[in-house]
């Protein structure tokens, strides 16, 4: 295989022409066998490798990468020479391909036909490492669950980190206004899981607007438990999420509230400069301001009384046509910077009304609710962090993976949920030893919650050395929402502790896996315990055999060197090469032993393990291949032999080199 880019000069009409190439499987170039490039362009062959770039005032744009199987004999691009490929990869800036200090004759221009010559390495293994993951990437796609196998030390747990990184990381770039409208166009408001104007109803009916001043401690006070769940405060906080979350982080926030160890009313803010008051006349006060501040919706006048979260949340409810329902100012200012909306004002209310205007402008022509615009400003944008903006202005919307290993202690209660033992004190630090239990979500569950509320971003669960746990007793009945065909509600379960599940949990109703969260697992064939996944597991799973031979590209990688400190430990190409003629000259050795086979090679994360040892092959021996290339012999009548032919192809002298990491006299021992 070579390599080539192409920057098509087929049309000057802006990208019309990438697309249609891309659409139809083939690079085209305007010029004619007569011509050089067109030459150059002709000598392109089957199987070789081809990346469609652009070449625009220097500034450097990758559509996408392919593999040429044959000529176009017809054209779909008039006058052009064109070639068909196959295993497209879209590229799109994702894959950080930077041709910026390479080109032909040292120009800064892509040239419209240029080979990638051997000495260009570095390009050259990006661009495999490219093909490989998205090979993997495909596979894991279209089953959304995959196992990794292979040798000891193929490195498929470092692999399964790849493939995750790659997966949670969109691969498109655009702009976010862009996004934002392809979110609104695509939204199905037939599709409404809440009744967002019965639910505002219900609270101004039970707090209507000019009965706020006159409410009692038992109408407004949080803090009561199940004995008072419709009080003011919990429906601001708990019941009216769908409208708007609000989290004051505790209920001084509220300035007057029920505390339950002391059992008493408490009080903070401006309440406090009102001593020896008691609790009802204290109501009274905060009730009428309050109320002022909602009838008169001047928030500004009382800043100095109550949290600008706290009068946001009122007046958004208060006022679902003027205020947007947001009262972070945080994510209010991440809002205004994303999609750059023009405003003039520091003041938090006034940020929020642009946004409320804008959510008018974006969502004219539809019936979204400024709520349900929120929630598609959540769902698809980083509203939190902050979205991280690209050169060109565009985003790449970013998910999470997270690792787990199984082993025989791993449980139901670790992975999905169960019960666990909590402590409670009377929040003075002194425990009382009383100990209750509550359901905890599991490390998946947790993961499963978090992709709900983010359908547009993907998360993997890894899960390393995945035969090693029970697998019946880890999974449950989750053995039915894993399954490819019942991923989304469709495949929502019973789960063992549902009866424990509170109403406003992501899934009262029942459990399932979302769309977007995807699952890869690592095991090594000739664990003894592979016996314990049954068929019906099997079944749920993509396999695919991760070689000894294909992961020596790790030892290319400056990462995969580095010690504890980060540092990288990497040895020189010579070393490399190496270390790759012993690995393969042992591998070749192990086949050639009678019940050996591929599945016992050794793999290029064990040579890895020379970084610890400053490149001394034979510490690497003695501490570690030694021990186990015996494990794999051990009672077999011909293990002394066995292990002299190992050892033997392990010392064997490279590229004529004199070798002093043998024993006895530079001849290899059996012993």
């Amino acid at each position: 295989m070579e390599y080539y880019v192409i920057s098509p000069n087929v049309y000057n009409d802006g990208d019309n022409y990438e697309k249609t190439m891309y659409d139809n499987k083939i690079v085209a170039v305007g010029w004619g066998d007569d011509k050089t490039k067109g030459q150059q362009f002709k000598s392109i062959k089957k199987g070789d490798c081809v990346i469609v770039a652009q070449r625009n005032k220097k500034v450097w744009t990758y559509y996408y990468m392919g593999v040429i199987v044959d000529e176009d004999e017809s054209p779909i691009l008039p006058q052009t020479l064109s070639k068909k490929l196959s295993e497209l990869i879209r590229l799109d800036g994702h894959w950080g391909l930077n041709f910026e200090k390479w080109s032909a004759n040292g120009s800064r221009m892509i040239p419209a036909v240029q080979r990638i010559t051997n000495d260009n390495q570095i390009i050259i293994k990006q661009i495999n490492y490219i093909i490989k993951m998205e090979k993997y990437i495909d596979l894991l796609k279209s089953n959304h669950n995959l196992i990794l196998t292979g040798a000891p030390g193929t490195g498929k747990t470092y692999l399964a980190k790849q493939i995750a990184k790659e997966i949670v990381s969109k691969k498109e770039i655009a702009k976010p206004i862009d996004l934002l409208k392809h979110a609104i166009q695509t939204y199905n408001v037939e599709e409404r899981d809440i009744n967002y104007e019965e639910l505002l109803t219900a609270f101004t009916r039970r707090f209507p607007m000019n009965k706020l001043g006159n409410m009692t401690l038992d109408d407004y006070c949080v803090g009561w438990g199940d004995a008072n769940k419709d009080n003011f405060c919990y429906w601001i906080e708990t019941k009216l999420k769908p409208l708007g979350y609000y989290s004051p982080g505790s209920a001084k926030a509220y300035l007057l509230y029920w505390d339950k160890h002391e059992e008493k009313y408490m009080v903070s803010g401006y309440l406090n400069a009102m001593p020896n008051q008691a609790p009802e006349i204290l109501m009274n006060t905060l009730a009428s301001d309050i109320y002022s501040m909602v009838k008169n919706n001047n928030p500004n006048e009382y800043v100095s009384k109550f949290g600008n979260s706290f009068m946001l949340k009122l007046l958004n409810t208060y006022y679902p046509n003027i205020y947007a329902p947001i009262n972070s100012k945080r994510h209010i200012d991440n809002i205004i910077a994303l999609f750059e909306i023009k405003c003039d004002t520091d003041d938090i209310f006034e940020r929020n009304k642009v946004i409320y205007k804008f959510y008018e402008e974006q969502c004219k022509d539809t019936s979204i609710s400024p709520f349900e615009f929120m929630k598609i400003l959540y769902n698809n944008f980083n509203i939190k962090d902050g979205e991280v903006k690209q050169q060109d202005g565009g985003i790449i919307i970013n998910g999470e993976y997270k690792l787990v290993q199984f082993h025989p202690s791993y449980d139901y209660t670790d992975f999905v949920e169960g019960l666990r033992p909590v402590s409670e004190d009377k929040g003075n630090g002194i425990n009382n030893n009383n100990v209750s239990f509550e359901r905890r979500n599991g490390v998946f569950k947790d993961l499963c919650v978090t992709a709900k509320t983010n359908p547009n971003k993907n998360y993997v669960m890894i899960i390393d050395e995945i035969n090693r746990g029970e697998i019946n007793k880890i999974f449950g009945e989750l053995f039915f929402s894993i399954d490819p065909d019942y991923r989304g509600e469709k495949g929502r379960v019973q789960t063992q502790y549902q009866n424990l599940v509170n109403k406003d949990d992501e899934f009262f109703e029942g459990f399932f896996v979302p769309e977007n969260v995807y699952i890869i697992g690592t095991m090594n064939d000739i664990d003894r315990s592979v016996e314990s996944m049954d068929f019906a597991f099997r079944r749920r799973f993509a396999f695919k055999e991760v070689t000894a031979k294909e992961t020596q590209t790790m030892l290319d990688s400056d990462d995969a060197w580095k010690d504890e400190t980060g540092v990288s430990q990497k040895p020189e190409n010579d070393v490399i090469d190496e270390i790759k003629a012993r690995m393969d000259s042992l591998n070749a050795a192990i086949e050639e032993i009678e019940g050996l086979s591929s599945a016992y090679h050794i793999g290029a994360s064990y040579f890895l393990k020379l970084k610890n040892y400053n490149g001394d092959f034979q510490q690497l021996w003695y501490c570690h291949l030694k021990g186990l290339l015996f494990e794999y012999l051990r009672g077999t009548p011909s293990v002394v032999t066995d292990m002299g032919k190992l050892e033997a192809a392990y010392f064997k002298p490279i590229e004529g080199k004199q070798n002093d990491s043998t024993s006895n006299n530079g001849q290899p021992t059996g012993e």
